[in-house]
């Protein structure tokens, strides 16, 4: 019997142990816990005196940009913006249209402006040429010259004109033609009757100083003068050629 209840202590002194352990380790747990929150609240303390509406906000910058929240100030783009989210950069194009050195009225120019040169803005002077006239014209080239031209009228007379002309614009297949009389005169046969001569006198006179403007076909005028160039003229040259000026106009006399 004695000894089933010694067995049986044994046990019992090993729990009675095993809890004293148990307690002096809750108790030495407990002790340093109780210890512990004295400096957990001072950290905490001073933490939780900042609220997040506090941090968020709070540092904004001269624009007006919060750093807390990752934004900075973009120049280029004249605004706040995360750069993880937006660059901070401009494209190319959008770049050199806004650059400091371009100007809006550049800009307008550069929309406005074709590349593309449809005839030479400068006028050729070709004096007294007509040759050099009428290939300025095959050319598209803005051109003038000062032409005289004698004509055998019915071997009664020879009659020279100056006129001056000049190719004031091409229009596609048109062009603007001017011409004004510069000076007549005339050479009269013997057989010539006085009323005749006189008749002619007062039209040169009236002639002279008149102009007028056409608007014919390119390839017309160039017709037109390479015929008067081989003495081919007729009182149908100016037909179907839009012309308009006294040049054009009939000259009444008294005879």
């Amino acid at each position: 019997m004695k000894n089933s209840q010694k067995g049986f202590a044994i046990p019992i002194i090993i729990a009675v142990v095993a809890l004293l352990m148990v307690g002096g380790g809750a108790y030495i747990y407990t002790n340093n816990k109780v210890e512990a929150p004295a400096n957990i609240v001072d950290i905490t303390s001073n933490v939780s005196t900042t609220t997040p509406d506090n941090i968020v906000g709070g540092d904004k910058d001269a624009h007006g940009c919060i750093g807390s929240a990752g934004y900075s100030w973009c120049e280029m783009k004249n605004k706040c913006l995360r750069v993880w989210e937006e660059k901070c950069e401009v494209d190319s194009a959008i770049g050199n249209a806004t650059s400091s050195d371009t100007s809006d009225s550049q800009l307008d120019v550069q929309k406005t402006v074709t590349p593309i040169q449809v005839q030479n803005l400068s006028t050729t002077d070709c004096k007294t040429d007509i040759v050099c006239f009428v290939n300025s014209i095959s050319k598209n080239i803005l051109t003038k010259v000062e032409y005289t031209v004698t004509v055998d009228i019915f071997g009664m007379m020879k009659q020279t004109s100056t006129n001056y002309m000049e190719i004031k614009k091409y229009d596609g297949d048109n062009l603007i033609f001017y011409i004004k009389n510069v000076e007549n005169s005339a050479i009269y046969s013997s057989s010539t009757p006085q009323e005749v001569i006189t008749s002619g006198q007062e039209v040169y006179k009236a002639l002279k100083g008149r102009d007028g403007t056409c608007n014919p076909k390119k390839e017309d005028l160039l017709t037109l003068l390479s015929n008067w160039e081989i003495g081919s003229f007729s009182t149908n040259d100016w037909d179907g050629k839009k012309c308009e000026g006294l040049y054009f106009e009939p000259i009444l006399t008294n005879y």
